[in-house]
């Protein structure tokens, strides 16, 4: 039986892969905003940060460190079988996506993030593969040249209360006054707190625990902030009209293991099993 938290696989290795690209990503927006983008807005931004995400998503789906993370982690989990587990990690990517960004007045949000990877349940004869989604809504700030992160729009003041269990602040913010050296994304999650205790934050510029991206994408894959809650995700994170960055963990069209069924059987769990049967015999 593998390891679970709850119903989750748990895959460290694969997300540190997705964290390390992160990480980078970052770094290289800010190279290119000090160098050629000065006063980005927080649109720019956003958009800018998943064109440098997605490249290196590709690179490291291609040299096939998504794949060999992804096998580490299934291997620890199920450490008694071989050829299986490299047949469901064969081929396995991962992508960023940006849905366009339309309007706030469905969500009160910036923007969704979402994280897509697989899953996996033992049935003992064959291993079942799903998906896993766990998306967080967030409000995205810009600092302005005062020194001010502004409001929340009436609709959001009046959706946004009711979301604060899966909600973070998202800020984007410049070190100097010529606003060409970009500090790393910071984020406050508003998970325990009440809204007014948000407004007050954004009022005085003063956060209880302002953590970075590595922190968020961490525990987001890990289950521990955001909601795995399906109807939320879809009308409130990632609906069809909102923008939402997509990180998929996923196979190519039409290679996703044990085909429409996404089951693969376990043979090697037979052959121990009849191995055994014979040595019994004797």
């Amino acid at each position: 039986m593998f390891r679970i938290h709850g119903q989750r696989l748990e895959i460290p290795n694969t997300l540190d892969v997705l964290i390390a690209g992160w990480t980078l990503a970052e770094e290289n927006l800010r190279n290119d905003i000090a160098s050629c983008y000065p006063d980005a807005d927080g649109e720019f931004i956003t958009q800018r940060f998943h064109g440098k995400y997605g490249a290196i998503l590709s690179y490291a789906s291609e040299c096939k460190h998504i794949e060999n993370a992804f096998l580490r982690d299934i291997q620890k989990a199920f450490p008694e079988l071989k050829q299986e587990l490299h047949q469901i990690a064969s081929g396995l990517i991962a992508e960023i996506t940006l849905h366009k960004k339309a309007t706030e007045k469905i969500t009160g949000g910036d923007i969704g993030l979402l994280i897509i990877r697989p899953n996996i349940h033992d049935h003992g004869h064959y291993l079942k593969i799903s998906d896993y989604r766990r998306g967080l809504l967030c409000q995205a700030k810009l600092k302005n040249q005062k020194g001010k992160w502004g409001r929340f729009t009436e609709r959001q003041t009046e959706v946004l209360p009711e979301r604060l269990s899966y909600l973070s602040l998202l800020f984007y913010s410049y070190i100097d006054d010529a606003r060409r050296s970009l500090n790393p994304f910071q984020w406050q999650l508003c998970d325990s707190f009440n809204f007014s205790e948000v407004q007050h934050w954004l009022k005085t510029d003063n956060f209880p625990s302002l953590v970075t991206s590595d922190n968020i994408i961490a525990n987001l894959g890990y289950g521990n902030i955001g909601t795995d809650n399906d109807d939320i995700i879809d009308s409130i994170i990632s609906p069809s009209k909102n923008p939402v960055l997509i990180i998929r963990v996923t196979w190519p069209d039409n290679k996703r293991p044990g085909g429409p069924s996404s089951s693969v059987r376990i043979y090697s769990r037979q052959e121990n099993h009849s191995s055994q049967q014979i040595q019994i015999r004797h």
